[in-house]
């Protein structure tokens, strides 16, 4: 599912690792919606990581009222734990032994290492992303160099990288030239928005 992804992927001109990574969370929050919200062993993962974060809490609350059902066994759960913590004596260590992960943060780092792993295997999929109009955002840029076993192959990303953000400065600078009071020309739609371009390379737009 994974490299039918990247595949796709490959066709937009976006970060193919942020965009597999959006789709199989959708996934994920669709069969959490389905079955999830009141199945035992998917409550029991969720305290086991039970922070949830602030852009997951945003997520989750679509689910409304069903969220009674996963809370009134989480916070079975919560109570249990707590009141072991009142009991014992080892006060600081059971509590710095609590995880304070989220859940849906963990799910979303493992499709994340899977879909990067998944593509550093395949020299197909490597050379595809090379060949295609998606450039990897740097973060996930910096997880393929670290991974790919093929120094040829690495460079070639790198390249791919530093051609982008060249084209990119280019039309910055394009831009500037062009809203300065001496020139006669208009900056062109590309120019004025090429600041979302820098912001796709930066910040997984």
């Amino acid at each position: 599912m994974v490299e039918y992804l990247l595949k796709e992927s490959f066709k937009k001109n976006l970060c193919p690792i942020c965009l597999t990574v959006e789709i199989e969370m959708d996934e994920f929050f669709f069969w959490f919606e389905r079955e999830g919200y009141h199945e035992y062993s998917s409550i029991k993962a969720l305290f086991e990581h039970s922070c949830i974060c602030k852009k997951h809490r945003e997520q989750i609350l679509g689910l409304k009222e069903k969220l009674n059902n996963t809370f009134e066994l989480l916070a079975e759960m919560e109570i249990k734990e707590l009141n072991g913590l009142v009991e014992t004596k080892r006060f600081k260590r059971k509590v710095r032994e609590i995880n304070r992960d989220c859940r849906f943060c963990i799910e979303e780092k493992r499709i994340e290492k899977h879909a990067v792993e998944t593509l550093c295997k395949s020299k197909e999929l490597v050379e595809s992303y090379i060949n295609s109009p998606s450039i990897f955002c740097k973060k996930h840029t910096f997880m393929v160099l670290e991974s790919i076993d093929n120094p040829e192959l690495a460079q070639t990303i790198l390249k791919k990288a530093i051609s982008y953000l060249e084209n990119v400065h280019e039309r910055i600078e394009k831009y500037f030239n062009k809203i300065d009071y001496r020139s006669s020309e208009k900056p062109t739609r590309e120019e004025q928005n090429a600041y979302l371009n820098a912001v796709k390379f930066f910040s997984n737009l």
